[in-house]
């Protein structure tokens, strides 16, 4: 669906849309990618929040941030 179409609809139009696109995440894996799609805002950012702590990345690659929280601990101690 094109952008000038999505913003030409009327909100009963909007709400009938399957889905839009900052409902889909894609994670790379080592073989394959896997398309997700979560509807509702709060639940996609849990699910965010989750990646970015148990990867503990800082630009999507795992165990990025590691160095920044070794140097925040070793300075508050």
């Amino acid at each position: 669906m094109l952008r000038k179409h999505v913003n030409s609809m009327n909100k009963k139009e909007l709400q009938d849309v399957p889905l839009h696109s900052w409902n889909c995440i894609t994670l790379h894996l080592g073989r394959r990618d896997v398309d997700l799609v979560i509807k509702e805002e709060h639940h996609m950012q849990i699910f965010i929040k989750y990646l970015v702590y148990s990867l503990c990345t800082l630009d999507g690659i795992r165990n990025s941030a590691k160095d920044l929280l070794s140097q925040t601990i070793s300075t508050e101690i």
